[in-house]
Order: C-alpha cells, then structure tokens, then sequence
C-alpha cells in the first residue's frame, strides 16, 4: 500500500504520475524522493468509512450528483486516515522534513486527456498529522466540482486516487515548456 516511488511499477494501481516518477528515479535522473500511497489504500479508507458504495454511486452517475459528492468529500476529510495508516506513515517520514502530498490518480494523464490541475496537491507538510490531513485532501479531491466537470465533459471517469508523499523542494524558480506551441503545434517553436 505504501512503496518508495522506485517501485511505483504499476500505473493501474499507483496512477501514472507515481508510475512516471518511479521510472524517473530508476533511471538516475534527479527526482524528488518519496512514496506512493496505492489506490488500494483509498478504497480500504472508503470501506472503512463505509462510503465505498456512495463513490461508486457518484462515478455511475451522469454526475449529477453535487451535493452528494460534496457531502462525501466532506466525510472522507472528516473520517481521517485509519490508525494502522498514521502509524505506517509516522514511521517512514523523517523528522523536520517538509513534504508535499500531491494526487496521482489512475488514468489522470491519456493520450486525449489530462486532468492537470483538477486535483489538489497540499504542500507544506511537516509533519505525520500534516500528510494525514494532505492524504485525505488529495483523496477528497477525486470528488470536486471541477474534476467531476472535466470527467464529465472527456467521458472519463476517474475512480481511484494514489497519492505521492514527496520531499518537498525548496525551489527558487520553476517552469513550464511547451515543446510545442500549442497556438501552431505543426511548427517547430517551443514556449
């Protein structure tokens, strides 16, 4: 349920983006360290929480549940983590280090889709309390108005969250290139 991100080997379980990141890592390019918790540990959260039947009821839907998938937003912010999963947790992040708890959803990034953006990442976490909190957010995240919205409009739906435990970079700059300029994508321009 919990894996370092280099064994983050299967995207229908960890979401691409643990899946991508594990083979960034295990190629020795320069990545952030972290974990990924699998899907699987949402589901068992949801059944915890006996919500599991009321998400599937959402993602059956044409999505014309709001107020039901708000109302189970806010139960799996409530509900918390199991025990179990807090005390996992405790023992692997390491004391004063800052982490961001970030989505990485099963079938998030397609070949027609992307849903960047449309789930929460928590940065900041700086300690077990912290990620616990960030891993029910990112979680909670799967049922969003936006991400519903955009589920809806790609006819994908989208039904199980993985979430990346990373360390948190202090970064001074960042950026976004685009190999191909999306205004001409024909042309050979970069932005």
């Amino acid at each position: 349920m919990l894996l370092p991100l280099s064994q983050a080997l299967d995207p229908e379980d960890c979401g691409s983006k643990a899946f991508n990141l594990g083979r960034i890592i295990c190629s020795g390019l320069q990545s952030g360290d972290g974990f990924v918790l699998s899907s699987e540990a949402f589901q068992l959260n949801l059944s915890r929480l006996g919500l599991e039947s009321s998400v599937v009821a959402v993602f059956g839907s044409e999505f014309e549940l709001k107020e039901e998938a708000a109302s189970l937003r806010q139960a799996i912010l409530q509900g918390g983590i199991s025990d179990a999963l807090h005390k996992t947790l405790s023992a692997v992040l390491e004391p004063e280090v800052v982490y961001a708890v970030r989505s990485s959803a099963v079938g998030e990034d397609g070949a027609s889709s992307s849903f960047a953006g449309q789930f929460d990442s928590v940065l900041g976490c700086d300690s077990p309390d912290k990620v616990a909190k960030a891993v029910c957010a990112v979680w909670a995240s799967l049922l969003n108005p936006r991400a519903l919205a955009y589920s809806r409009q790609k006819e994908q739906r989208l039904s199980k969250m993985a979430v990346i435990i990373q360390r948190q970079v202090a970064a001074v700059a960042s950026g976004v290139l685009f190999t191909r300029d999306p205004r001409a994508p024909a042309g050979q321009h970069m932005i």
